[in-house]
């Protein structure tokens, strides 16, 4: 016997053992009807409902007709990009095929020729039963000689997304198609498609449409082209087109974004050339770092008071009381600084740093009078010691906010951690003094030194040089 010949017979075992028969109608199930009885009756007229009522429900259809043992349960599938012609002949053949080639079959299942639909009658519901048998497998016989394993893992990542694919459709339609190329060079593509009768579930979809995969790799796994079909779902791969259309079709991948170029800042027209320029370059950035100092002070400050109304549930302080207004938040006007600080004098200047300028805020921390830079309106009237308390918190804090380096400075969200708990707050060290680019380097001296001089109110030095 030849090895071809061989092939055919185990084949052919195989496919009887699984109870995969080669031809279109199954009428093998048990039980029979009678001839001109009701449930013959009502058989014939819902398989001849069955090709106009396909197309009106978009290629799947599920109808029972009768009562009690009278009744008898259809169901048809097309595949899903077949036209509405091509589902309506299909249904049509197979209608035809079970009346006249299982005339008095209870069950009987068609699946079409070319083997693209599927069309069942039954005396039990077929909606949401999931059935592996009996099944229809069509196959070329010639295998692939090239590319074997290219061709193998291809056909595995398609099936794979595939199935994913049909199985998170809906209840009107779990179908995917799909396509892909095995070979560099070569347009060697294999072609796919998934389909599942859409009443079933995702899970049952998944189940039914793996093992036709498994069926495939296991007697099939190089062969051209494959159709297996099964009373719940379809299967096949071909390496020629074999779609009527692109339904199904697996999306494109979004479009790349859009990149977004900015042209270059001109070249900058204020170079500068000696000391005096660099120093003037810094008037900018002096700036930008005072007005930032200026609104985390103000920050904290209506944090505070904000604070302290929530847990102590006061009244809030009434500032302006001259002008007869009445702020929910403390606000020190223009007035009230000038006044501080004796018209921002330098006298009363004790340094400065990455903030901004240090008024006699801190002598008197120094001392222990730093509520005498409080204004007494702030301070309410009655339990004055929470209010107190809370002031001293709030210098602290602005104290500790222009430290020399940057690096002993709170963050924001360590100073909203400060407001908001009760915690030990580091003691604040003595604001940095910032001198000028040029200074005199004493009254004994009568050359001019550049740099950073000693202060003489006994703070650190910094000196800031242009980058």
């Amino acid at each position: 016997m030849g090895a071809s010949s061989l092939i055919l017979l185990l084949s052919c075992i195989v496919i009887s053992l699984l109870h995969l028969p080669t031809s279109a109608q199954y009428c093998s199930y048990p039980g029979n009807f009678t001839s001109n009885s009701t449930y013959a009756r009502n058989r014939d007229r819902i398989l001849a409902l069955l090709p106009s009522a396909i197309n009106d429900n978009h290629g799947f259809y599920n109808s029972t007709l009768g009562q009690g043992s009278d009744t008898v349960y259809a169901l048809a599938l097309c595949r899903g990009d077949l036209s509405n012609q091509s589902c309506s002949n299909c249904v049509n053949l197979c209608s035809l095929a079970i009346i006249a080639s299982c005339p008095n079959k209870i069950e009987a299942i068609d699946f079409g020729n070319p083997s693209q639909c599927i069309v069942r009658t039954s005396n039990k519901s077929l909606f949401e039963a999931m059935d592996t048998r009996p099944g229809r497998i069509v196959f070329e016989e010639s295998n692939i000689t090239d590319h074997v394993n290219e061709f193998n893992q291809a056909l595995n990542n398609l099936v794979d997304r595939l199935v994913i694919r049909a199985a998170a459709g809906n209840s009107s339609l779990k179908f995917a198609t799909g396509e892909k190329n095995y070979t560099r060079y070569q347009n060697n593509t294999v072609y796919g498609l998934m389909q599942c009768v859409p009443s079933i579930s995702s899970v049952d979809c998944t189940r039914c449409l793996r093992a036709s995969v498994d069926y495939n790799q296991k007697y099939y796994p190089r062969t051209r082209s494959v159709i297996i079909l099964r009373p719940s779902c379809i299967f096949q791969h071909d390496l020629s087109p074999f779609l009527e259309s692109s339904a199904g079709a697996e999306p494109p991948p979004p479009a790349p974004p859009v990149a977004v170029t900015f042209a270059p800042p001109p070249p900058s027209t204020n170079l500068t050339r000696n000391e005096d320029n660099k120093s003037r370059t810094l008037q900018p950035t002096i700036i930008i770092v005072v007005a930032v100092s200026i609104f985390l002070v103000v920050t904290v400050l209506v944090c505070a008071l904000l604070h302290l109304r929530k847990r102590k549930g006061r009244s809030t302080v009434k500032l302006l009381v001259e002008s007869g207004t009445n702020e929910d938040l403390p606000l020190f006007d223009f007035n009230t600084i000038v006044a501080a600080t004796d018209n921002f004098s330098l006298e009363n200047k004790l340094g400065q740093g990455g903030f901004g300028p240090v008024y006699k805020a801190w002598d008197l921390w120094r001392e222990g009078k730093a509520l005498d830079i409080v204004d007494s309106l702030l301070l309410g009237d009655g339990d004055e010691s929470i209010l107190a308390s809370q002031m001293l918190l709030c210098i602290h804090i602005g104290l500790l906010c222009v430290e020399e380096s940057a690096t002993d400075r709170p963050t924001m969200s360590d100073v909203d951690f400060m407001l908001c708990n009760e915690t030990a707050l580091l003691p604040p060290k003595q604001p940095a003094f910032v001198m000028n680019s040029s200074v005199q380097s004493g009254p004994d001296s009568s050359s001019t030194t550049t740099g950073a001089a000693p202060s003489l109110n006994d703070v650190t030095v910094s000196s800031i040089e242009a980058r």
